[in-house]
């Protein structure tokens, strides 16, 4: 009886022993879930500000009322870019130039997790004196992953 007993109760510590490590596999399974869902998560954020930045980038560069205006592209471009954006340099005096990007049409191609290019197709409004014209040109940006954030790092007028 007594050996019955001890069976018994060996029998329930092995069971509660098993269902102790099931639980805490099933515990470890769901926590490497949530992980993998935080990655996919992250990396579609990543891809998603890119875009944000190009259009945001297209907007400031192409859309203006004055030169000066321009210029404020400086913080979304790494250094080389920006000088080939201005080779002559800041200009602070009004040219009496203004410009608005009216129609923006934006490929893009995913070159690594770090790197994305754009071919965006523009229709830029220009006014000179009163006088309007309509550009349509196709123009390239790289934009690539430097310091926890997006910087357009390189721009190609192809049109």
């Amino acid at each position: 009886m007594k050996k019955k007993r001890i069976k018994v109760i060996l029998a329930l510590v092995v069971a509660l022993i098993i269902w102790n490590v099931n639980h805490k596999i099933a515990s470890q399974d769901a926590v490497i879930q949530s992980y993998e869902e935080k990655i996919i998560e992250l990396n579609e954020i990543n891809i998603s500000d890119a875009d944000k930045l190009n259009r945001e980038f297209l907007n400031k560069f192409f859309t203006y009322e004055s030169t000066p205006e321009r210029y404020e592209v400086k913080s979304m471009t790494t250094p080389d870019c920006y000088a080939s954006l201005f080779p002559s340099g800041e200009i602070t005096t009004d040219s009496g130039l203004s410009s608005a990007l009216t129609s923006c049409e934006s490929y893009k191609k995913e070159d690594s997790k770090d790197s994305v290019s754009y071919l965006n197709q523009l229709e830029i409004t220009i006014e000179i004196e009163g006088k309007e014209s309509i550009q349509r040109v196709f123009f390239e940006t790289k934009l690539n992953f430097i310091d926890e954030a997006w910087r357009v790092s390189e721009v190609e007028f192809l049109s």
